[in-house]
Formats: structure tokens, C-alpha cells, sequence
């Protein structure tokens, strides 16, 4: 975490004054041993605001990635049910009928 420039998409300076350290080293060291628990815990499970999303963070973050990310899909900003931090997403694509889209039929040869 925060050891590669390129493509990063994290706010250290936000995280390391979330989390109270001015030392992103020592932040470091406490998410191997937090995951290096959780795991042994067999408590590391999916949260889909982190597989889902393009960008975590404060909504000033998300707006300034959102220019940035490209992406196939348009994207919108997501604001967690709890307020605490907001998303950058992909738009959903409906599927079904008010988008004319549908399964073909199967043929057999």
C-alpha cells in the first residue's frame, strides 16, 4: 500500500489522519498485521464498497478521480447510506425489457 505512484488511488495524507499517524510506514506495518489477523481469524471477507468501486474516499477526493479514471462505462459518485465516505462507480447497464435487451432464443443443430 502506497509503495507504487503509478495509477494509485489512494489519499494517504487522508488515511494516515483518519487512522491518527503522521507515519505512513506505521501504517503500513498495522494493515499487514490488521489483514494477517483476519485472515487467521478466517474473517477476510468481500465488502463490496472496495471490489465495486473505482475510488474510496472523502467526496473532494472522488471528484478530483473521477476526471481521471477512464472507463467504457459512464461513472457516477456514490454516497455511502452511513455518510462516512463516498464512491466512484460505474453506472449500472440495465438489463431486460425497457432496454429491448433479451436472451436469443437457443437453436439446436
Amino acid at each position: 500500500m502506497g509503495l507504487r505512484r503509478r495509477y494509485r488511488l489512494i489519499d494517504l495524507d487522508r488515511l494516515c489522519w483518519r487512522l491518527r499517524t503522521d507515519r505512513l510506514d506505521d501504517l503500513r506495518k498495522n494493515l499487514a498485521a490488521s489483514l494477517e489477523e483476519r485472515i487467521r481469524r478466517a474473517e477476510a471477507k468481500r465488502e463490496p464498497c472496495w471490489t465495486e468501486s473505482l475510488a474510496v474516499g472523502s467526496q473532494g477526493f472522488v471528484e478530483r478521480i473521477k476526471p481521471l479514471v477512464l472507463s467504457r462505462r459512464d461513472t457516477e459518485i456514490v454516497q455511502s447510506v452511513d455518510e462516512n465516505y463516498w464512491t466512484l462507480q460505474e453506472t449500472a447497464i440495465p438489463y431486460g425489457p425497457k432496454t429491448h435487451l433479451r436472451n436469443s432464443p437457443k437453436t439446436s443443430d
